[in-house]
C-alpha cells in the first residue's frame, strides 16, 4: 500500500505555514498589540475570506473597490505573509487580516475581530485546489483521497480546522467579535451585511440603508464575476487525481488505466477515440447500431458491454468479446499503443461548445465536488489545462496530425449536418458490409437515425437506482464504477443522464466576450488556431481563431 502523500509546510513557533512565510513577518505580527480603532478580519483559510474583506473594503470605501490585486492587500494588509510596513503606514482605523486561532494573536478588547467561518467540507475540497494550483506545496499531482486524509488529521498549513473554529466559537458573544458564516452571506447578503457594516460602525451601516448606489456597488464588486476580472477571487477547478501522468476523475482505478495503456489492439479491432464531451456516446451508439444491424443495447450497462471503456470498468469486459471488437478510449494519440492493422475513429468537436457541455457534466457529478463551480471558474480550469484528461488542444493536435493515415477522423459538427453522408463514410471505414447494408436495408438505416436519435439515447442512457438493481453479476464491472462516479458517499443512486442536447454552438448562451478572449489567447498559446480554423471554417466561433 502506497503511502499518504501531505502538502508541503514549514512549523514557525509551532504554528504550521507554506514555504511562502518568512519567520520574521510572522513573530512581528503575533507580537502585534492591535489599537483601540483596528478592524481585524480572522479566518481560516479557504473560508471564503478574500470575498469577506472585498466586502468590508467596499464599506470602508463607500462602494470604491481596489484597481487590483496588489492594491487589495494594501487595503487590508495580510502581515504574515507581506510583514509589517503596509499595517505601519496606514491611517487608522486600519483594516488587515490574520489567519491565527484566538490564543496565537494579542487581543485588544477595544479593537473589532471579524470572524469568517464555512462548513468543512467545502473549506477542504477549496483548500484541496488551492495546494494543488501552488507549487510551494509540492502537492500537484496529489489526489484528493491524499488531501481528506491529510486534513483530518491536521497535517496542512494552519493546522486542524476544528481547533481553529472551536477557539473563535467560544468567543462569539464577546462585544467586540463578529462572528458569521460563509453561508450567512450567501443566503442572506443583504442582512448580513448591513449587521457587519453596524458592527463596524453605526455610520457604515447607515450609508448603506440610505445610499443605494454604495450598496449597489458593494454588491456588484464583491460578485465573483468582478472579482475574477479584478484577480481578487482564487478560482475552482474540479477534482480530479493525476495517473502515471494523466489526470483522471477518481472514477478511474490506476490498475484499469495502466492495463488498456500496455495493451496493444488486435488487427481487427475498431477503437473509438474521443478528448472528453465531444459526442463521443453519440458516436458510439451509431457504430454499435452499423455493427448489430439497427440493433441497440437495452440499457446503459449493455451499451458499455458491447462497446468497453477499459480506462474506467477494466479488460474484463474486452477479453470476453469475440472479433471484430469494438471499444473507447479518451487517450491522445501518443499515450496508447497503437497497432497499424487496427482501425481507429477520432472524433472531435469545436472546443466552445466541449467546454459547456464538460462544465454541465461535472456540475452533476459528485466525483468532480464541482457543484456550485461557476462557468467562469470552469472556463480558466479548461484553458488552464486543470481539468480531466488535460489541455483540449494538445489532445486534438496530437491526432490531427495523423489524419491522413489510414484512420478515420471527423467532426461533431460533420455528424449534425450531413448525417447520412457522414454515416455512410464510417460504415465504409469500418467494412463495406456494413456501408451496404445501410444503402440497401432502408429499415437498417432508419433504426439507425431513430435510436441514436437524442429523445431514444436520452431514455436509454438514464441511470438511477432501480436501473442498477436489474443488473446482474455479469455488470458488477460497469456498477462498480457507476457507484464511483456518482456517489461521494455510499447510498442510492439518483437519476442521471450522461445525454444533453447534442446541439451545436449552445456556447452562445454561456460564453461572455472576456471568456471568449480567454479563449482566443490560450488557442494562440497552443499554436491551434490554424487546425481549428481549417476544421470549423464555417462554423461561428466568436473570434477565437
Amino acid at each position: 500500500m502506497s503511502a499518504r502523500r501531505f502538502p508541503a509546510y514549514q512549523v514557525i513557533d509551532g504554528l504550521k505555514y507554506s514555504k511562502t512565510y518568512l519567520p520574521e513577518n510572522v513573530r512581528a505580527i503575533r507580537s502585534y498589540m492591535p489599537e483601540d480603532d483596528d478592524l481585524v478580519l480572522v479566518s481560516y483559510l479557504k473560508c471564503g475570506n478574500n470575498w469577506l474583506e472585498q466586502i468590508i473594503e467596499l464599506i470602508l470605501h463607500r462602494g470604491e473597490s481596489a484597481e487590483n490585486y496588489a492594491e487589495f492587500h494594501r487595503w487590508c494588509p495580510y502581515p504574515e505573509l507581506t510583514g509589517m510596513r503596509y499595517l505601519n503606514e496606514m491611517q487608522p482605523p486600519r483594516f488587515f487580516k490574520t489567519h491565527f486561532q484566538y490564543q496565537q494573536q494579542l487581543m485588544n478588547p477595544k479593537a473589532k475581530f471579524v470572524y469568517l467561518t464555512r462548513n468543512p467540507l467545502d473549506v477542504c475540497v477549496s483548500f484541496y485546489h488551492y495546494v494543488r494550483n501552488g507549487s510551494v506545496y509540492g502537492f500537484e499531482d496529489g489526489t484528493f483521497d491524499d488531501f481528506v486524509h491529510a486534513f483530518v488529521a491536521a497535517e496542512v498549513e494552519r493546522g486542524d480546522y476544528c481547533d481553529h473554529l472551536l477557539s473563535w466559537y467560544a468567543h462569539r458573544h464577546e462585544e467586540n467579535v463578529f462572528f458569521l458564516t460563509f453561508e450567512q452571506l450567501k443566503n442572506d447578503f443583504r442582512n448580513t451585511v448591513l449587521s457587519l457594516a453596524g458592527f463596524m460602525g453605526e455610520k457604515y451601516r447607515r450609508m448603506l440603508v440610505e445610499d443605494e448606489d454604495v450598496y449597489r456597488n458593494v454588491v456588484e464588486k464583491s460578485s465573483v464575476p468582478y472579482m475574477s476580472k479584478n484577480g481578487m477571487a482564487p478560482k475552482r477547478a474540479p477534482v480530479y487525481q493525476v495517473i502515471d501522468g494523466l489526470k483522471y476523475s477518481n472514477t478511474y482505478l490506476p490498475e484499469y488505466v495502466r492495463a488498456i495503456r500496455s495493451y496493444m489492439p488486435l488487427d481487427d479491432d475498431l477503437v473509438l477515440v474521443s478528448y472528453l464531451k465531444c459526442g463521443n456516446n453519440w458516436l458510439e451508439q451509431i457504430i454499435q447500431l452499423i455493427l448489430h444491424r439497427g440493433e441497440t443495447a437495452e440499457n446503459y450497462a449493455e451499451f458499455h458491454r458491447w462497446c468497453p471503456y477499459p480506462e474506467m470498468t477494466g479488460m474484463g469486459y474486452l477479453n470476453e468479446m469475440k472479433p471484430p471488437r469494438f471499444f473507447k478510449t479518451h487517450f491522445q494519440y501518443q499515450q496508447q499503443l497503437n497497432n497499424p492493422k487496427a482501425k481507429f475513429i477520432y472524433l472531435t468537436r469545436n472546443p466552445l461548445d466541449v467546454c459547456v457541455s464538460f462544465y454541465d457534466y461535472v456540475r452533476k457529478a459528485s466525483v468532480y465536488h464541482f457543484a456550485d463551480g461557476t462557468f467562469d471558474d470552469f472556463v480558466h480550469a479548461f484553458v488552464a489545462a486543470e481539468v480531466e484528461r488535460g489541455d483540449y488542444c494538445d489532445h486534438l493536435l496530437s491526432w490531427y496530425a495523423h489524419r491522413h493515415e489510414e484512420n478515420i477522423f471527423l467532426t461533431f459538427e460533420q455528424l449534425k449536418n450531413d448525417f447520412r453522408n457522414t454515416v455512410l463514410s464510417l460504415a465504409g471505414f469500418m467494412g463495406e458490409k456494413y456501408r451496404r447494408v445501410l444503402v440497401e436495408d432502408e429499415d437498417v438505416y432508419r433504426n439507425v437515425v431513430q435510436k441514436s436519435s437524442v429523445p431514444y439515447m436520452s431514455k436509454m442512457c438514464y441511470v438511477d437506482q432501480s436501473v442498477i438493481d436489474k443488473l446482474t453479476e455479469k455488470d458488477q464491472p460497469y456498477i462498480e464504477a457507476v457507484h464511483r462516479y456518482m456517489l461521494a458517499t455510499p447510498g442510492k443512486i439518483k437519476g442521471s443522464n450522461i445525454v444533453r442536447k447534442g446541439a451545436v454552438g449552445d456556447w452562445k448562451s454561456h460564453f461572455t466576450q472576456e471568456h471568449l478572449e480567454l479563449m482566443r489567447e490560450w488557442i494562440a498559446k497552443r499554436n491551434a488556431g490554424a487546425v481549428i480554423r481549417d476544421l470549423w471554417a464555417d462554423m461561428d466561433l466568436g473570434g477565437i481563431v
